[in-house]
């Protein structure tokens, strides 16, 4: 247990170590960001090819055909 504190608290390394603990405790959250942000984008093509195929056909496009594209 005595190996387990100074990592646990940040006080094994130094000052690279405390930075690279708090780059890696970031992470979760960039992920999170950017993943919304991809689903996001994602979400307005599809909208915007089923109202470009809607113009054309006058029908909507099924979800299957939008998301195969």
């Amino acid at each position: 247990m005595q190996w387990a504190y100074p990592l646990h608290f940040g006080l094994w390394g130094g000052l690279a170590t405390r930075v690279l603990y708090v780059l890696l405790g970031l992470l979760p959250a960039v992920g999170f960001v950017t993943g919304f942000w991809r689903w996001r984008l994602r979400r307005a093509a599809e909208r915007k090819l089923a109202r470009q195929k809607k113009a054309v056909t006058g029908r909507p496009m099924p979800l299957g055909e939008a998301l195969s594209r």
